[in-house]
């Protein structure tokens, strides 16, 4: 998941030993990616939607970012790939658009509804958007990160997200935001 993390990134470094530069950056990341969860948690019900099969996103973190796994343990985490591939095969979306579906059944529809939605593909803005018209009254947010970021890039996504969360959370309309564009600083990357 590229979104809390840069998996795409260490996935190509696998077998490397890490500049310290890359390692300061994961500690970094760690450190806002705990403080954001923990704020998202204390403002609202919280999960985590991933299309990588279940236990990657356990998997991943503790082999990066292991100080994490704490604040982990108190967040759902549903594996859209592994609920929803049997059933919608090669339809990526479609595993999406279920398991944010899946979160909606346990919500109550009838409130004013707050739903907030960070992830790095189309598939999760799709998704909260069909969620959002299964309440009576939803405000659909959604924050689009950089596909295969760097971590430097990474890092900068996910500082901006949590100086701004409160707003993003009191905004009384819907929003949308994306944070596409590519970081000045630091090598580019195709």
């Amino acid at each position: 998941d590229d979104t809390l993390l840069c998996t795409s990134f260490l996935n190509l470094r696998l077998e490397q030993t890490l500049p310290p530069v890359v390692e300061r950056q994961l500690r970094e990341i760690e450190s806002v990616v705990r403080r954001l969860l923990e704020l998202a948690m204390r403002l609202g019900h919280t999960f985590i939607i991933t299309n990588a099969m279940s236990g990657w996103v356990e998997y991943s973190s503790a082999k990066w970012v292991p100080d994490l796994l704490p604040v982990l343990q108190k967040v759902r985490v549903i594996s859209a790939r592994t609920s929803y591939e049997p059933q919608f095969p090669g339809e990526v979306g479609q595993w999406k658009i279920q398991a944010f579906l899946e979160v909606q059944r346990q919500l109550d529809s009838e409130i004013v509804t707050n739903l907030i939605s960070l992830g790095d593909s189309n598939f999760e803005m799709d998704a909260v958007h069909v969620m959002g018209r299964e309440f009576s009254q939803a405000l659909v947010k959604t924050i689009k990160f950089r596909e295969n970021p760097s971590p430097e890039e990474l890092l900068k996504q996910l500082e901006l997200v949590s100086q701004k969360f409160e707003r993003i959370v009191d905004n009384a309309k819907n929003l949308k935001v994306g944070l596409e564009r590519k970081w000045a600083g630091g090598a580019q990357r195709g």
